[in-house]
């Protein structure tokens, strides 16, 4: 039987260490790919541009108790939710008009098990592409 020496314990702790390091770098670019990048000044001129078109409209809606005044919803994905559950829930608070093309939408992107639950803001107007990066982004 070999010895079992403390350095190759280290270099072997240290190898484990770098994989994981690697796989949790490689894992966030993913997910950082999804996001768009801009600037905090723009998004604050997104958000005015939306409170802007929703002042001048005299045909919308009360918001409802899960709207947000500054231009987004506020979503509560329950862990467990089906896509089908998911769909239902957004369409019930407004969020996307058509749950059918939701769930297509999912289906054809292969998303079905990428969507995360937790709360999540989702500004108005989001195309369903859009909200499906939102809910797969991980909190």
């Amino acid at each position: 039987m070999k010895k079992v020496s403390i350095r190759n314990i280290i270099i072997g702790i240290g190898i484990g260490m770098m994989l994981t390091s690697t796989f949790n770098m490689f894992n966030n670019y993913i997910y950082s790919t999804n996001l768009e990048n801009k600037s905090v000044e723009e998004i604050k001129e997104l958000d005015r541009d939306i409170e802007t078109d929703v002042s001048k409209n005299d045909n919308v809606e009360i918001a409802n108790d899960n709207e947000v005044e500054n231009g987004y919803y506020e979503i509560d994905i329950r862990r467990g939710m089906t896509t089908e559950q998911i769909a239902s829930h957004l369409q019930e608070e407004k969020v996307i008009t058509d749950a059918m093309e939701f769930i297509n939408t999912v289906k054809s992107l292969n998303m079905t098990n990428k969507l995360d639950y937790g709360k999540r803001r989702i500004p108005y107007n989001s195309t369903i592409e859009e909200i499906l990066t939102i809910l797969s982004i991980p909190n």
